[in-house]
């Protein structure tokens, strides 16, 4: 499919554990992609990608109170050296470039989110 990796392997390594009530799951998430390219006819290959979260969910002794955070990305780059297509004659075949999907659509560096549910 244009703008998805030809390779790409995830894992999720997490735990469970209580104390006083409360219920906590950190978790890390690990994401490699290689493959891909910046265009639909595959003239523009993006580097391999390395991703790293980690995130902990956090279940309160109060009936439905749940607790989350996860920081994404973490060590992100905000810029990548990319292959030049065709190679130039002199000088560097790779340039700098800000991270970015399928058509250039940008990637966020490292961010942290937060969620806060409850059920009545």
């Amino acid at each position: 499919l244009p703008g998805r990796s030809r390779h790409e392997l995830f894992s999720r390594l997490s735990t469970v554990f209580a104390y006083g009530g409360w219920t906590f799951r950190p978790y890390h998430e690990f994401s490699f992609q290689q493959g891909g390219n910046f265009d639909a006819t595959g003239r523009r290959p993006m580097p391999d990608r390395l991703f790293h979260s980690l995130g902990i969910r956090v279940a309160s002794p109060y009936r439905g109170l749940t607790i989350g955070a996860v920081y994404r990305n973490i060590g992100s780059p905000l810029m990548e050296m990319v292959e030049r297509h065709p190679a130039s004659a002199t000088g560097s075949n790779t340039y700098p470039q800000a991270v970015s999907n399928y058509l250039g659509y940008p990637i966020p560096g490292s961010t942290w989110f937060f969620t806060l549910s409850m059920i009545l």
